[in-house]
């Protein structure tokens, strides 16, 4: 097998982020992922090499930066420690993308504040080193407490995380 050149690894780390950003669009996935999308376009703008990289990850991320705040606009009061954590890596990005909100920041760190470390890790750091108990999400999309076998939603056989992951 040959080396791929620097222009064929170029045109393919461009063509995947053209890929990260049709998905990013996509509302459906964009309302599940947002997030995670736009700390993906500001990491890449903040840390590549490659000036052009930087360049249009920045532009891709402005534009969903704009839209990720119109659409977080307001906390949900019913807000867990998993959408909290969600919408703080998200406003972190969007405001490293040019579109920060004092306002909403200062709503998420008094959501913050009713949460305990086990709720945004799973277990007390102060109590225990990373245990070997937790079950990783469902494929139903939930979370299960500490040491279940079975999901509670679904009822399928959970996987365990390692306690590197956790």
């Amino acid at each position: 097998m040959r080396r791929a050149t620097d222009t064929e690894r170029r045109r393919a780390i461009r063509h995947g982020m053209e890929f990260i950003y049709s998905v990013a669009r996509r509302p459906c996935h964009f309302d599940e992922y947002g997030s995670d999308l736009l700390s993906c376009f500001y990491y890449i703008s903040r840390n590549s090499e490659d000036a052009g990289l930087r360049r249009q990850a920045r532009e891709m991320g402005e534009e969903r930066a704009r839209r990720w705040r119109r659409m977080n606009a307001r906390l949900p009061a019913d807000a867990d420690a998993d959408t909290v954590n969600a919408l703080v890596q998200g406003s972190m990005s969007a405001t490293g993308l040019g579109f920060p909100d004092a306002a909403f920041d200062s709503r998420l760190r008094k959501a913050i504040g009713r949460f305990t470390a086990t709720d945004f890790l799973g277990f007390d750091p102060t109590m225990e080193p990373p245990p070997t108990d937790v079950p990783e999400l469902c494929e139903c999309g939930l979370y299960n407490k500490r040491e279940r076998k079975r999901c509670v939603q679904c009822r399928r056989r959970l996987a365990v995380a390692n306690r590197y992951r956790t």
